[in-house]
């Protein structure tokens, strides 16, 4: 297996500050803290990344990697669909950089707790601040 930052059979994996920043964005629609998220709220996170993907596009993918039909998306799930969609020469720090300067919606470099409910508002997903927070 291929250690974080290096090359695999030449697909291009994450570097370890790059996992930190998927996962985060993995984060915000995982509200409901199973590990998982839906089809849609897969597309939303997505699309927040700089990926244009189709429904049809995205449960096709969904389908390899969920073997027993499931339109839910795990971290490890997330990840490989994110790997497959940037091909070799993706800058995903470039990306997920833009995707925060997006989130942080008072440009003072943290997503605080307005920050985080402007994002939900804006996603169609009704949090309340206690689901918000930071644990």
């Amino acid at each position: 297996m291929a250690e974080a930052g290096t090359e695999d059979e030449g697909t291009r994996t994450f570097t370890r500050q790059e996992l930190t920043d998927l996962h985060m964005v993995f984060n915000v629609f995982d509200a409901s803290k199973q590990r998982c998220i839906s089809e849609e709220e897969a597309r939303k996170a997505l699309k927040l990344l700089g990926f244009k993907v189709s429904r049809r596009s995205l449960l096709q993918m969904l389908q390899t990697i969920n073997l027993h039909g499931e339109r839910s998306v795990s971290l490890d799930g997330f990840l490989h669909i994110v790997k497959n969609l940037q091909g070799t020469d993706y800058d995903a720090h470039e990306e997920i950089s833009q995707a925060f300067e997006l989130l942080d919606m008072d440009c003072d470099g943290m997503l605080s707790l307005d920050d985080l409910r402007g994002i939900s508002r804006n996603v169609g997903l009704k949090m309340s601040d206690c689901e918000l927070k930071v644990q």
